[in-house]
């Protein structure tokens, strides 16, 4: 019942806040900082609170929002449930991750669950500290050791929250799925597993249930019993409900909860879902999205556990398998070819990237993950001639988000999306006006996953 009223809750939230625009009225966004604050005096506070007064209340201050950071909610009291209905429930959040605090990786898993906007950006130097598990995520650096630093950097977030707002604050994804919020806590699991205070999850094929609030559990939801156990971080409790989410929730939120088991390493729930993916290859037509969602589990279970030469193996079988079906969809293929092409991507295996990549991008030339793989791919190739045509293609397709952006950018490329004008052929644009493009960075872009 509360998980009912609090979701009608934040629907009137929202139908009130489209009402009122609808009638011309305004309202002002927020924006809620997600970074450690420390004890006053502390080298944590002094940063935090530069990071807050020379860096997001400058850059934001144009943008009329109300800037808000949990020691200066303005009541008497600040409990634990005001915090995260400010991470899930704020216009946007920018998130600093400079000090791998417990609590702002938490914080920032429970905002990607919202899919709505967010900014996650970390201090200049400390880019070798981001983890695995959020390397993935556009991460700005920012510096405030001068003045000048500062400027530049208030103009860098001043160019992703105009992104945002020229979009309407469009959320990424829609709804609470237990896929959503699984993939957010399977990510903070990992990251809190590291900072040592939460047991490592279990290995292997002994699964049983903890008994920690197992009456509460079994009156529960099942896909809430899946979640609150994946909160606790028991992850036996968690495979233990698997059976019933699959009887009360249908097979696509099953087979979501055997994938964030799988990516965490829990061999038994991977094992069955291969079992599953058999039974659904009997008609892969119908069943393109849950054989999606197989192939991207398939390619973190063994990327995670540092064997992504048997994940190439294993997801090269899977193409073949798909390219001899005859029913099979060429969008399904895209997918599985895209994943063995970010495998290798792992192991520093361009070649056989380039080669399913160019796979991905032909049988789904609108998807723009995958031309952007392809570019980046092409990037670390040398192949620059391969990488204008593809930063050309990719330019022209609708809803980059801001890796493609920034791709572009760096490269000196306009967007200009082929949608806007589908009879004029217009196609990108390469700018040679002096100081538009930003040099390359060192760091190596993740594949963009999709």
């Amino acid at each position: 019942m509360l998980c009912r009223n609090e979701n009608i809750r934040q629907l009137i939230v929202r139908l009130f806040t489209e009402v009122i625009y609808y009638r011309g009225l305004t309202v002002q966004r927020t924006c809620f900082v997600i970074s450690p604050i420390g004890q006053a005096g502390t080298d944590i506070r002094k940063d935090a609170d530069e990071f807050l007064e020379l860096l997001i209340e400058p850059a934001l201050e144009r943008f009329d929002f109300n800037v808000v950071r949990a020691d200066r909610i303005p009541r008497p009291t600040v409990i634990t449930a005001d915090i995260i209905r400010l991470v899930q429930e704020a216009d946007v959040c920018i998130i600093d991750i400079t000090h791998s605090n417990p609590n702002v990786f938490y914080e920032c898993g429970r905002r990607h669950e919202t899919g709505k906007p967010f900014v996650q950006m970390i201090r200049t130097g400390k880019t070798n500290a981001i983890p695995f598990d959020v390397a993935g995520i556009r991460t700005i650096e920012y510096d405030l050791a001068t003045t000048r630093k500062a400027r530049e950097s208030v103009k860098t977030l001043q160019d992703f929250i105009e992104e945002i707002v020229s979009t309407d604050f469009r959320e990424k994804a829609a709804g609470h799925t237990m896929g959503s919020i699984g993939e957010a806590l399977e990510r903070l699991e990992r990251k809190i597993n590291r900072l040592g205070t939460v047991s490592t999850p279990i290995q292997g094929s002994a699964i049983k249930g903890s008994g920690e609030g197992t009456i509460e559990l079994l009156t529960s939801h099942p896909v809430k019993a899946f979640y609150k156990s994946l909160e606790r971080g028991d992850l036996q409790t968690a495979f233990s409900t698997l059976e019933r989410v699959k009887t009360a929730a249908g097979i696509s939120e099953y087979i979501a909860g055997l994938g964030v088991l799988s990516k965490a390493g829990i061999k038994d729930a991977y094992d069955i879902l291969i079992e599953q993916r058999e039974e659904l290859m009997d008609a892969p037509d119908e069943n393109e999205e849950k054989l999606d969602t197989i192939a991207h589990v398939m390619k973190d279970y063994y990327v995670n556990q540092g064997r992504a030469d048997v994940g190439i193996q294993e997801l090269e079988k899977f193409y073949k398998r798909l390219i001899e079906h005859p029913n099979c969809t060429d969008r399904l293929k895209a997918t599985v070819a895209n994943c063995v092409g970010m495998t290798a991507w792992m192991l520093d295996a361009f070649d056989l990237g380039a080669k399913y990549e160019a796979i991905a991008v032909d049988l789904a030339p609108d998807v723009a993950p995958y031309r952007y793989n392809q570019c980046l791919t092409f990037q670390e190739l040398g192949e620059s001639e391969k990488l204008h045509n593809a930063l050309t293609i990719l330019s022209t397709l609708p809803g980059l988000d801001a890796n493609h952006l920034d791709l572009l950018h760096k490269h000196g490329y306009q967007y200009a999306p082929a949608e806007d004008d589908p009879k004029s052929g217009r196609s990108a644009k390469k700018t040679t006006k002096k100081g538009t493009s930003r040099k390359a960075p060192r760091k190596r872009k993740r594949k963009k996953d999709v």
